[in-house]
């Protein structure tokens, strides 16, 4: 009898997969243990108990030994599928430098610059609920940002995914009641846009609010001047126009230099030589109002991120910051020196 279990060890050693060690053991139990028992049932009464004590013996060697067996089959298996097989004769010099993404690598640079002058950084929730994403914001009930062909609703029409980042601008100024606001708040914005080079349905947007007593528009001017020309260079010049939006009175459009003509004209500045980058003004009195801030003045602006990034790498199509296909940007990136 205990040549079972030295014929089951010569027989086992050269399997090496899970199922095949399960369906041999199963067929050696049945060959080898199956006589035993039915012996077991013809024998007298008085040897079924030293006969059965040693089948039990037999019985829980075997057991012992397959799962021994079965657990050191698992773990070479294991560390086969995760030997990797490295060249270490490989020629590094083939290999090109990595750069981060142009939407990481500009929105780094415009967090630098709000860093420098002590904004707090806040990006909020994705999810908004419709009293700051349009209530505190002035934003009439018949106002065409409201419709659901222009933005993503959720829960009875009672909460939104965020078409603005001011949404957040105005969530911090309902929760913080300090002598003096200062937040600059990057995240995802969603709007019921078709992708197509110059719109998406999800991108990056940056809104900063500055909140104080006697701030005005010559102090919103500088803070935007001295953005573009930290983003876009020294030699950058910056021009207001009059525009209109609902949680700002007086509104103005930023419009900055064109980077690549140097304000010259060219196709991507469509000859006028500026570019713009995004909206400001001071914060609408309901606004403030909405918020409980009296006696202060709030000056705010937004500006995407994608879109700056597009300005300031060349990047012609929205779509090739989403996508995987267009390597070259990255190179170009990198033949700049642009910092990683």
């Amino acid at each position: 009898m205990e040549q079972i279990i030295t014929i089951f060890k010569e027989k086992i050693k050269d399997i090496n997969t899970e199922q095949n060690f399960i369906d041999y053991k199963n067929i050696f139990f049945k060959e080898y243990f199956g006589p035993l028992y039915d012996k077991f049932k013809t024998v007298k009464n008085e040897e079924k108990k030293e006969l059965g004590k040693q089948i039990n013996l037999i019985k829980q060697e075997f057991e012992k030994i397959c799962e021994t067996s079965l657990a050191k089959i698992i773990n070479d298996t294991e560390m086969k599928n995760h030997i990797v097989d490295y060249d270490i004769t490989l020629n590094t010099a083939t290999l090109t430098k990595g750069s981060l993404h142009p939407s990481t690598l500009i929105f780094k640079k415009m967090l630098e610059w709000f860093k420098k002058y002590d904004f707090v950084f806040y990006s909020g929730n994705d999810i908004m609920d419709v009293k700051y994403n349009f209530d505190h914001l002035n934003l009439a009930e018949n106002h065409p940002t409201r419709d659901v062909s222009e933005t993503f609703y959720l829960s009875n029409n009672q909460y939104t995914l965020r078409s603005q980042m001011t949404s957040q601008s105005v969530f911090v100024m309902d929760n913080n009641q300090n002598e003096e606001i200062r937040y600059a708040m990057p995240g995802w914005v969603y709007r019921n846009d078709d992708n197509d080079m110059t719109h998406s349905y999800q991108f990056h947007q940056l809104d900063f609010i500055w909140v104080k007593k006697g701030l005005n528009v010559k102090n919103l001017k500088w803070l935007v001047a001295n953005f573009c020309r930290f983003v876009f260079g020294q030699n950058t010049k910056t021009r207001f126009t009059l525009s209109n939006y609902s949680f700002t009175e007086p509104s103005f459009e930023a419009s900055c230099t064109c980077p690549f003509c140097e304000g010259k004209g060219c196709k991507v500045c469509k000859q006028t030589g500026w570019i713009t980058i995004g909206g400001l003004g001071i914060f609408h009195e309901r606004v403030m109002g909405a918020s409980k801030i009296v006696e202060k003045t709030g000056i705010a602006g937004g500006f995407g991120i994608d879109r700056m990034g597009m300005i300031k790498y060349g990047i012609d199509d929205i779509r090739k910051l989403f996508k995987n296909y267009d390597f070259k940007i990255i190179e170009e990136i990198n033949k700049k020196g642009e910092e990683l």
